[in-house]
C-alpha cells in the first residue's frame, strides 16, 4: 500500500513538474488535462502524505519498542495506541 501511495505522489509531483516548464502553456488542451489530473490528486496527495509519516512514525516506535533501551520505551510506549487509531482512521 506504501508503495502505491508514492507512485501516486510521485504522479503528483511529475505533474507539477510538466506544468512548470517554459512552454507548457502553449498547448492549452494539453495543460488543461495536466491540470485536471494535478487537481484531481491534491486531496489523495495530502492523505497520503500523512498516512505515510503516521505508518513510519509507528515503525519507529516499534523498533523502540523491541529494543533495548527502558526509557525510550516507556516514551513511546503511549504513543503506539493513537498511532494505530489514527492509521485505523486513514484507512476506512
Amino acid at each position: 500500500m506504501i508503495d502505491k501511495l508514492h507512485t501516486i505522489i510521485t504522479r503528483y509531483d511529475e505533474l507539477a513538474d510538466l506544468m512548470s516548464q517554459p512552454g507548457a502553456m502553449q498547448d492549452m488542451k494539453a495543460f488543461t488535462k495536466l491540470a485536471r489530473e494535478h487537481s484531481g490528486l491534491t486531496e489523495l496527495v495530502e492523505h497520503s502524505k500523512k498516512y505515510i509519516y503516521t505508518y513510519e512514525q509507528l515503525q519507529e516506535d516499534e523498533e523502540i519498542l523491541n529494543g533495548d533501551d527502558p526509557e525510550l520505551k516507556e516514551l513511546v510506549k503511549d504513543e503506539i495506541g493513537p498511532l494505530k487509531e489514527d492509521i485505523a482512521k486513514q484507512e476506512e
